[in-house]
Formats: C-alpha cells, structure tokens, sequence
C-alpha cells in the first residue's frame, strides 16, 4: 500500500491509480493545488503494484540499447504555420505525422475550457494543435496509462509526450518494452501549481474586465526569446506579457516558489533517459560555437527551435523516417547543456517562504499576493545603480554632450524627472519641432522619441503638435522617425501604443485615432481623421470620423489612411495602398482602392 510520509517523494503521476485493480486509490489536492494519493483501507487487499509501478520507490529499467552519450539535433518544422503554432521549433508535430499516417495514436497533454491539463491519447490529426504548446502546471494522467497499455496490446503504433516523472511512470505501469511504442520526454525546470495557475488566470480576468478564455505560452508574436503568454478575453481582446512582465513566470522560474515538492530532488534529471527521444528548446548562447550568423538565419530567426535528443536506437531510426517533415542539424552534446541546465540539474530552494506564499494564496487573490511579494521584494543597491545607469546610457546615446538638448529635455519634462526618476519622458531630438499647448492633457505610459534616426546628421524637421484640448495619450515606447508631421487639433485625442515609424510619416487628428501595439509604418504613411474642413453632399456624411489601427498591424511605405478605416489586428496594408474601406484582421489588402490579397497573415514582430 502506498504512503506518502513526504510530499517529496511523489511526482504527482497518476500511475498507482491506473494500476490499482480495487480502485482503492483516488486524489486529493493539498492547499498548494498538488494532488497526491489516497489509499481506501477498505478496499485495499495490499497488492503492493502501486508501490511497484511509483517511479520514486521503483526506478525505472533503463533499457540497454540506449546511448551512453546521446545524439543531439537542432531541428525546425518545414511547416511555417506549426512551426509558429509551437512552443519551440514544432518538432513534436512532426514527429507525430508518420504516426499518423499509420493510423497509430498520440498522446499528450490537453486543456479544457477551465484550464485544467489532461494527459490524453488522440487518433485524429485534426486534434493536434490542441496538444500544442506548454501547460506550465500539472496534467492529470489518471486513465492515460490504462489507455497507452491497450492500444500497444492492440497492435496500434503509439507515440506518446510527457514529463520525466510521467514517462518513467509509464515504463514501470508496462512493464516491458514495446517495439510498436514510442517514448518522448521533455526537458522539464520542474512542475508548478495547477491552483496558482488558475488564480493568476482569475486574476487577469479581473484586472481586465473580462474573463480569459483561452490562453497560450511563449507565444511567438512578439518574438521566441521573449517567452510571451497569451491571454484571449472574452470581449476578444489579446494581453501579452513577456517574461519579465509575467508575476507568475516570477514566482514559478525566478524565486522557484510554485514548484511541486518533488521537482527539488528530481530522480529523472541526467542521462541515460528513460525516453527514446527528449525535445525542448535550443536557446544556443553568445558563446555557442554552433550558433553562427548562418545557423541563426536558417534555424532561428526567433521564430523557435528545437533540440532533438537521441537516446535510443529505436529513436535515432524513427528520427530518420520522421525528418522529411523537418529542417535537421546534427549538433555537438556539449553545445545543449549551457541553454538547457534542466536536462542534468534539479531546480534550486524557494528564495521565498513557500508556506507563507501558499497560506496567503489561500485566502487572498492572486494579485493581492503579487502585489504583497512586490512591494516587499528587495532591491539590491546593485540593481538601483544599474537602473540609474541604463538611463543615463540611453540618453547619453541619444543627446550626446548637447548641453542645449539636455536644458530642452529638463524644460519639458522637469529636471527631477530627466535625471533622478524612472518616469516616461517626452524625448525630441535634434531638428524636432514640438508645441504642447496643455501638458495635462499627455498622458504618458511609455517614452516619446520625437525624429528618430538611422542615418546620424539629417537636418529634416519633425513637428508633433497638440493644441488646445487636444489629447495625447502615450500607452507604450513610440519611436517616431525624423520628417514626420504629427498634429492634434483643439479637440481631437491621439492614443498610441507600442509602436515605431520610418520617415516622413503624416498623422492629422482632429476627432480620434487610435493605433495600437506592436504598430509598424513605412515611409510616407499618411492616416487622418478629417477632411479638412471639406463637406460632401451625401446622406449621413460626417467630415471627421474615427480611425483605428489595431494591434500588430503593418502600415506598408506610402500608404494612405482615409477617415473612418479600421485596420484590423495583425493585418498589412502593402505599400501605395489608399485605404478607403476597414481592412479585417491578419489579412493583407493593396490597391487603390485596396482590396484584399491575402488571408492568415502570420504576426511576428
């Protein structure tokens, strides 16, 4: 009969459910969100398979053809459109599709609509993409072993992902090898807290006014390296917060609070592995001989790549019949380790209390939590002088020894606030024109660079202009290239996001505009929201309306905007489009007027 004297000695596997053949054992979740088993003395007649099959108490036969040093490979999918959907290169899918098209099963990890992760088998290709991408919290594998056991007994070919803990569970609940199997493993930091988890998904919801729906990790819009999460409300609304960004990356990678008990002292880190093949990311590293210009073109370009980790015979044959669904590279052992410490070390101690962490959790919400651990968090005199440097850095970047540009800089924004705070800046550069009639009406939540350049020297004017009641409204870094003319007129609101402009770009505003993040425009792009003063005998006609340009939106070279467009999230209007009508979302329309040309535009910025 299986006990559990220390939380640490259980993966959380499911696999002493699965093998019970009284259904004496059931879970029951502790205050961290982990479940662990529970054993009905009534029921049970003390087979002791439970203990036989647990991964910590029996270790796992390691089969005998596995590689003493293993064979590694970076490895993209061919597919742009999987390898995008994925967490990293989209290796997994293409190791599925000969399973596939031999009518086998795959099994891994699925979501449902309450973020709950299962560990499932699946027969139908279609099904895929939902097995897609990283769960950082647990799956429950309970039925997932009895399933795998009959289909192999079947005769089906069955290829099945997991965690460590998982796979090495699962060797242990057969009990032999299977020649119609096939075992992937992932490289695992550790696994954190199906609760927590669920709380910072609530607490999204809550500080956005609308409950998430659906949400995705290392989401790749904004770049691979930035370990994006995704967040899709209801009201249809995307949030993305990059790693830094992210307080539960915070409490589960950087203080290792969330973890479960057992990832501490992982029995399942090193080699040689229990799976045939292990997949995870090839971060490379400044230093790695492998990552030269050439690699990073072909295999990066932060779209994702993957490592394949050859253990075993069986895995290097399948490798070879599964690569014409991939771009593949044969790398050095030694070039994966310095990216992917995970693969040989446990996760280090919580740098935080986890007993108080988790109690506070219990009874408070998570941005409560956060918000405590936050305000309490030290900061080092080492990082204070490092943040006051960094600003410093940058504007001594940008305005160089001009004492004229500094005294420029403090009238418009004060002296405290250029030198001695973090506050966001209104940043105009050489030959910049500016009026701002009513500094109240600014709101900044991010830097203003007014005439960026590529080229040092340029004597173009740039003029950004708010007058009277005119708003601004700043609500990311706006970058905004030298030439440009930018004005709000006594009445109108400009909002702006995240985004950047090439030279000579044209904003009139005398209503509304709005462009969102993660914005790109060319050169000459010219959006208004008026007519200049211009009627038009027509029913219903209105001289100013609002435009829209939404999230991750390209604005392509000489293009122009009319009143009243809204340019759809993610879409690209092609260079010397004139923009009449609303332009959907990730379409690409050209022309003038413009008409659609494309459809499923893939986002990166």
């Amino acid at each position: 009969m299986i006990e559990i004297s220390d939380k640490k000695n259980c993966t959380g596997c499911c696999a002493c459910v699965d093998i019970c053949p009284k259904a004496a054992i059931s879970l029951e979740t502790d205050i961290e969100g982990f479940w662990y088993p529970k054993v009905d003395n009534s029921l049970c007649v003390n087979c002791g398979l439970c203990n036989k099959i647990c991964p910590i108490e029996t270790e796992p036969k390691v089969k005998k053809e596995n590689f003493e040093i293993p064979k590694c490979f970076a490895a993209i999918n061919k597919n742009l459109y999987v390898r995008f959907d994925s967490t990293s290169g989209g290796i997994f899918s293409a190791l599925t599709d000969r399973i596939f098209r031999e009518g086998g099963l795959v099994g891994g990890a699925i979501t449902d609509e309450k973020f709950n992760a299962t560990q499932i088998l699946i027969e139908k290709k279609s099904d895929l993409e939902k097995l897609r991408s990283s769960k950082y919290y647990q799956s429950n594998a309970t039925g997932f072993y009895k399933s795998v056991k009959s289909a192999l007994v079947e005769g089906r070919k069955v290829l099945v992902c997991g965690m460590p803990c998982q796979m090495a569970a699962l060797r242990n609940y057969l009990g032999k090898d299977y020649d119609n199997l096939l075992i992937v493993d992932l490289i695992c930091l550790c696994i954190p807290s199906p609760k927590v988890f669920k709380k910072y998904i609530e607490s999204i919801g809550n500080n956005y006014g609308s409950p998430v729906v659906s949400t995705k990790a290392k989401c790749k819009e904004l770049g691979w390296r930035k370990l994006t999460q995704l967040f899709v409300l209801e009201d249809g609304r995307h949030i993305y917060q990059t790693h830094d960004e992210n307080p539960f990356q915070y409490f589960y990678m950087d203080t290792k609070t969330i973890c479960r008990p057992s990832c501490y002292d992982c029995k399942f880190k090193g080699f040689p592995r229990i799976a045939d093949i292990t997949i995870g990311d090839f971060w490379g590293g400044t230093n790695n001989p492998v990552y030269t210009k050439e690699f990073k073109k072909e295999f990066d370009n932060d779209l994702g790549t993957s490592v394949v980790i050859v253990n075993s015979q069986k895995g290097l044959d399948y490798i070879n019949l599964a690569k014409i669904s991939m771009k593949i590279k044969e790398i050095p052992f030694e070039s994966v380790l310095p990216g992917n410490r995970a693969l040989i070390y446990p996760i280090t101690s919580s740098t935080i209390n986890r007993d108080e962490f988790f109690k506070k959790l219990d009874k408070e919400s998570f941005s409560e939590v956060e918000k405590f651990y936050k305000t309490n968090r030290k900061v080092s005199l080492k990082q204070h002088v490092k943040k006051i440097l960094k600003r410093y850095y940058k504007l001594l970047k940008m305005y160089r020894l001009d004492i004229i540009a500094y005294l420029k800089l403090s009238s418009l924004n004060g002296f405290f606030n250029v030198f001695f705070s973090d506050k966001n800046l209104i940043m105009p550069l050489k030959y910049s024109v500016y009026k701002f009639t009513n500094k109240k009406n600014i709101n900044l939540n991010g830097d203003l660079i007014i005439g960026t350049k590529r080229v040092k020297g340029s004597k173009l004017e740039t003029r950004f202009i708010v007058e009277g009641t005119g708003k601004l409204d700043i609500n990311g870094k706006v970058s905004v290239g030298y030439g440009a003319d930018i004005e709000v007129f006594d009445g109108g609101h400009l909002e702006m996001g995240y985004c950047w402009s090439n030279i000579n770009n044209e904003i009139i505003c005398a209503n509304s505009i709005k462009i969102g993040n993660y914005v790109g425009m060319g050169r000459n792009v010219c959006i208004r929201d008026n007519n200049g003063g211009h009627f038009i005998n027509r029913p219903f006609y209105k001289d100013s309306r609002p435009v829209v340009i939404e999230d991750k939106a390209w604005i392509c070279s000489n293009v122009t905007i009319m009143p009243g467009v809204t340019v759809g999230e993610g879409a690209i209007v092609g260079e010397n489009s004139f923009v009449t009508e609303n332009v959907p979302p990730y379409t690409m329309v050209s022309g003038n007027p413009a008409k659609i040309v494309d459809r499923d535009v893939l986002y990166k910025m």
